[in-house]
């Protein structure tokens, strides 16, 4: 009976409990059910949660599609700006026409030899970005994607296409025609972006309804 006693107490006592291992740096879940840890008891430093990763991702993907509009565009000019012309302001046309540079029916065919490309590319790899990529199948979710990416890539026409390469290069400046203006003022961007932003509000729900369909 005094063994039991003292056995019973032995167990109960302060010094006899185990050390506790566990490391100091706190551990949480960063994506509910994954329990995916904030800190790594093994390496002591901080790794990315889910949702970091997943933003940057997007960051990238989002860089990766703008890359690819301004690879289109300088595949369009390959040979000199004057294949690009559909790209400046009618003024311009015309009078780089009426110089000789190009005639309007070679013009009209290059706009439709790049345009008709140009959005099946950027369509197809939005929606493969969506869909495939990113793994979303209900529309809700893909319109709002389609929505970031297509105003992302409006915001950059304007200000890095058109603002930074097309006003700070001489590449764009056509022969016999360096007096023509044809960069866009701030106030032409603002006006033509903003009704962009508008159309690319019913462009994302084209490409959601895609991605739902497809995937």
């Amino acid at each position: 009976m005094e063994a039991e006693i003292f056995y019973a107490c032995d167990k109960k006592s302060p010094a006899r409990k185990k050390k506790n291992n566990r490391s100091p740096y706190p551990v949480a879940s960063a994506g509910g059910e994954t329990g995916c840890p904030i800190y790594s008891d093994d390496a002591r430093c901080p790794i990315r949660t889910q949702t970091e990763r997943r933003k940057t991702m997007v960051v990238l993907q989002l860089l990766f599609y703008c890359l690819l509009f301004t690879a289109m565009v300088k595949i369009a000019v390959i040979g000199g700006a004057v294949n690009g012309l559909y790209f400046y302001p009618k003024e311009v046309q015309d009078r780089a026409i009426e110089l000789g540079l190009i005639d309007r029916n070679t013009m009209n065919r290059k706009r439709k030899c790049f345009m008709i490309p140009f959005f099946v590319v950027m369509l197809a790899a939005l929606v493969l970005i969506i869909g495939l990529w990113n793994g979303a199948s209900s529309f809700g979710e893909a319109y709002w994607q389609a929505l970031l990416f297509l105003e992302v890539m409006n915001i950059y026409d304007g200000v890095v296409i058109d603002k930074l390469w097309v006003g700070h290069s001489q590449f764009w400046v056509l022969p016999r025609l360096e007096d023509a203006p044809f960069v866009q003022t701030w106030r032409q961007v603002l006006k033509k972006r903003s009704i962009l932003a508008l159309i690319w509000v019913a462009g994302a729900a084209i490409v959601g309804g895609i991605v739902h369909l497809i995937f």
